[in-house]
């Protein structure tokens, strides 16, 4: 039986083999997941609160899945009454849900707004993409991809399914970064990217130069509805070159003469991802 996430463009974050993986490098609470034919309802509890499973700075988007996901919620909430609810990071579909049964179980749910993911619509292509950015925008995009390739060659992307040489890139040039990004990747995280690689539709896609020097890298995952940049890093040796940017501008690319419409940067209000044409998506945190 089918069971469809309760909110559009999740990307692979309501994915039950996902949230296992998260859970088990970085568990936060008792496992206390619903689990049937009709719904998955990834319930963690802890401190006589029930959240959803996984740090919220790892999960960018939270929803249940399943026709039967707001029943068997109200179920738990019923028979749970001394737990508090606790749920972050929901697109407004999945907030609407959690609401309705935050308040089915006799509890007074308030919803705030929580953080911003920053997407790119691509549905009509890259040219009609790069019609859309201001002419400053254009020319910048276009003037950093021809500076990186008049020093490194074509810009090219590789991509790797399974943990191996990229992967091993991708390490490498997190911890190359200056301050907190660098301290990022520490041992039990890169463990947790490893099992991720491992699940169907994540993917580390790399910018290499003309000698297959990885000069950036992204980690992501991808289906019908989009692509989702989870994370990234570039050497920080060629930042005169701007590996980084010319790497998202290629995977945009991809993405939009691909068959997916969404290009997702997820959470984050960085500049760049607004001047390369995001917009935001709000999501929302709801307690009970």
């Amino acid at each position: 039986m089918s069971r469809d996430p309760t909110a559009p463009s999740i990307g692979g974050f309501g994915q039950p083999d996902y949230l296992a993986v998260l859970h088990g490098h970085h568990p936060l609470g008792t496992w206390s997941v619903i689990d049937s034919d009709e719904a998955f309802v990834p319930l963690a509890v802890h401190d006589d609160m029930v959240s959803f499973v996984g740090h919220e700075d790892l999960v960018d988007y939270r929803a249940p899945l399943g026709a039967g996901a707001g029943g068997a919620l109200i179920a738990f909430l019923e028979e749970h009454h001394s737990l508090s609810l606790s749920v972050d990071s929901l697109p407004a579909e999945a907030a609407d849900l959690i609401e309705d049964a935050a308040r089915q179980a006799g509890r007074n749910p308030s919803r705030t707004e929580h953080e911003t993911t920053a997407r790119l619509d691509v549905a009509d292509g890259f040219d009609a993409y790069m019609a859309r950015l201001s002419k400053k925008e254009r020319h910048e995009l276009r003037r950093k991809r021809r500076r990186y390739e008049e020093e490194l060659g074509p810009a090219r992307i590789a991509r790797e399914s399974q943990p191996g040489p990229m992967l091993d890139d991708f390490f490498r040039l997190h911890r190359a970064a200056s301050g907190d990004k660098g301290q990022f990747m520490t041992e039990a995280m890169a463990d947790y990217f490893c099992a991720v690689l491992e699940i169907d539709g994540w993917f580390v896609d790399c910018l290499v130069d003309d000698n297959n020097r990885v000069t950036a890298a992204a980690f992501g995952f991808e289906d019908r509805a989009g692509f989702y940049l989870y994370n990234s890093a570039y050497d920080p040796g060629l930042r005169h070159v701007s590996p980084g940017i010319v790497m998202i501008g290629l995977l945009i690319e991809q993405t939009a003469n691909g068959d997916e419409p969404v290009f997702d940067f997820l959470k984050g209000d960085e500049v760049y991802k607004y001047r390369l044409g995001a917009q935001s998506r709000q999501l929302y945190s709801v307690t009970a």
